[in-house]
């Protein structure tokens, strides 16, 4: 008779915690990923400068209930062409799914994740030659 409370406890284990974990093992991964991009590494103060820049602008691009399309992500290249530092308005879903849309954004194209609150994102590309300069770096003479 223990046996069998025991396989029930299994079986509850397996339904129940298990999804739970591996959602919380997603997030973890995705948040990690999301402030720690191989391709532009970005220190603390750094970062902390973007989004003192980032207050006042206005999103330059909205992503709509189409999701990630080729249109929005070419008109995002263009955007960090001309600004460098764009915001960008997610549509409504659950926190996953933003830090899911804004972790292909900046892989498609090069950028760095600066910041996600509620809907918004900030996103940084330097320029060729950088026109925002970042505290700390050093300038190519």
């Amino acid at each position: 008779m223990d046996h069998g409370v025991a396989g029930l406890a299994n079986l509850c284990f397996s339904i129940f915690v298990l999804p739970q974990i591996y959602v919380f093992t997603k997030v973890v991964v995705i948040r990690w990923s999301l402030y720690h991009n191989p391709v532009m590494k970005l220190t603390g103060t750094q970062i902390r400068h973007l989004r003192g820049l980032a207050h006042h602008k206005r999103s330059v691009i909205t992503v709509g209930l189409s999701g990630l399309t080729k249109g929005v992500i070419k008109e995002l290249d263009s955007a960090l062409t001309a600004h460098e530092l764009v915001k960008i308005k997610l549509p409504a879903g659950s926190r996953l799914d933003k830090q899911t849309m804004l972790h292909r954004l900046c892989a498609s194209t090069t950028a760095t994740s600066i910041q996600l609150i509620g809907r918004i994102g900030i996103i940084y590309r330097p320029g060729d030659p950088p026109v925002i300069p970042l505290p700390g770096a050093t300038r190519p003479s």
